[in-house]
């Protein structure tokens, strides 16, 4: 398990871990990794009222010797541990399990549970087997409460040494007799479905839970949901994960914020299945559910999406102008430059030379991206970009205020190494071309001034502003032009 895994925090959950190691994860060592496992195998004491599990397993007349409080604590805390281990960080663990019990130095010999005789139980001397058939008797009690119940599920869920097929079918036995005894709470089918899906990869068994869930209209959790989602992608089960995504997002009574990673799932699904209008659907979602105004995850999500096959086909451009009123879609999250660089890369890409609406959404792109950019410089690519989409609609106006914006001031003189001279002379071309010749005039007055600017690119930048004021039959402004350019000692041709 490496080191960020232990800084997610569920390290301080495992029992017999170094207290100064908490906040230092380069003092996790071998020993602790091993305590670690001796503290999550089900034939051993757990922290803050776990064992009370352990002994009821295997002495079903045991006394209830922990508090109901300390029962809330145990489960808290062995849900919190569900809840951030990954399938690789389980595969390691399990890993690192059976080389400890390959090593007779590291056995489980210290390893005791304590029953109201004050008898001492070896965890050595009680085979699977024996295990198995103890959980089967203490589980047929049927004064059973929930919360007691509900630590039996988080015992199995972390036995590490037994095979998962076996913990997988142990659970579900458990949830089959939960409805006779006790009703499964928020917290019981949490634990199934973190246990089922993220540790044992048990899909089938999973999504078994999860329509169970449906059918009793029982509540859902964020995590539930996650790994939801993540059972019905194991199968392939595309519909009814749609059915439950919506049904969940649409329900007026639902008082938690989805997880992104609950939009991601479903965007993956997606995608695979090529469901153009839903991953417009995802994506909108997203948006509206995250409630910061910058969201990497969400971001994520939406470059995913953009990523759709639709945007390779005949409906590109529909599918595009989709995307950008999701986008531009008043809610807190604003999208990030990296999310219109990718649109206007994809938009590019998809465009037609007669394709107005294209270059139309490509400014849009643009414009959106240098209003929420505080210091707006795109590349070299990107202000090529800009600049064909401006030839094509003629767009004056867009070629100038992409130069422009472009342009690095230092009082009055410009830093033409923000962006290439002959990107500055192309810009005035468009505008002069475009009929704007004030807006060529505008880019040469803010230019003129650098003297790092060759004298032939002056040259240049006033013969096209020259050429827009002959076509005009503007000879007032021409002959002004003519004397700054002989006070400057331009040549005139």
């Amino acid at each position: 398990m490496d080191d960020n895994s232990w800084h997610k925090g569920y390290g301080q959950w495992l029992e017999k871990l170094p207290s100064d190691c908490y906040d230092d994860t380069t003092m996790i060592d071998s020993v602790s990794i091993q305590d670690a496992i001796i503290a999550l195998t089900p034939k051993a004491d757990m922290l803050e009222g776990l064992s009370y599990a352990t002994t009821a397993i295997f002495r079903n007349d045991a006394d209830i010797i922990t508090s109901h409080q300390e029962r809330k604590q145990a489960l808290f805390n062995a849900l919190a541990l569900l809840r951030v281990m990954t399938p690789s960080d389980w595969g390691q663990l399990e890993e690192f399990e059976e080389e400890i019990d390959c090593n007779t130095d590291t056995d489980l010999v210290g390893t005791e549970i304590a029953t109201k005789e004050e008898e001492t139980l070896h965890s050595e001397d009680i085979p699977d087997d024996v295990f198995i058939e103890q959980l089967h008797t203490f589980s047929k009690q049927t004064d059973i409460v929930t919360d007691d119940r509900n630590l039996l599920l988080v015992r199995l869920a972390l036995a590490l040494d037994l095979e998962r097929d076996d913990v997988a079918a142990l659970l579900m036995h458990e949830f089959s007799k939960m409805g006779q005894s006790s009703t499964p709470d928020a917290v019981s089918y949490e634990i199934l479905l973190c246990a089922l899906v993220h540790r044992l990869q048990q899909f089938d068994p999973a999504t078994q839970v999860v329509e169970h869930m449906i059918q009793n209209h029982s509540l859902w959790t964020p995590e539930c949901l996650s790994a939801a989602m993540h059972a019905f992608k194991g199968r392939g089960m595309w519909d009814d994960a749609w059915d439950l995504l919506q049904m969940i997002y649409t329900n007026p009574t639902r008082e938690f914020k989805m997880q992104n990673n609950t939009f991601r799932i479903m965007m993956e699904m997606a995608l695979s299945e090529q469901r153009s209008d839903e991953v417009l659907n995802i994506m909108e979602m997203a948006m509206k559910e995250t409630k910061r105004r910058s969201d990497t995850n969400v971001e994520k999500i939406l470059l995913l999406g953009l990523n759709c096959s639709s945007t390779k086909d005949r409906h590109a451009t529909e599918f595009l102008s989709k995307v950008m009123t999701i986008l531009e879609e008043r809610t807190i999250m604003v999208p990030s430059d990296r999310v219109w660089r990718h649109f206007i890369y994809v938009a590019f890409g998809r465009r037609l030379r007669k394709d107005k609406v294209l270059g139309q959404l490509i400014r849009q792109a643009f414009h959106k991206w240098a209003l929420y950019t505080p210091y707006f410089r795109p590349s070299d690519a990107f202000v090529n970009i800009g600049l064909v989409v401006s030839e094509n609609l003629r767009d004056a106006e867009f070629a100038a205020d992409l130069v422009l914006r472009c342009l690095r001031r230092d009082g009055r003189k410009v830093d033409s190494a923000s962006i290439p001279i002959l990107q500055i002379i192309r810009a005035m071309n468009i505008c002069i071309e475009s009929g704007d010749v004030y807006k060529g005039r505008l880019i040469l007055d803010r230019c003129i001034l650098h003297p790092n600017i060759h004298t032939a690119m002056k040259h240049k930048m006033y013969s096209s502003v020259l050429r827009g004021y002959a076509e005009a039959g503007d000879t007032i402004e021409a002959r002004q032009l003519l004397s700054v350019m002989a006070e400057s000692s331009i040549p005139i041709k």
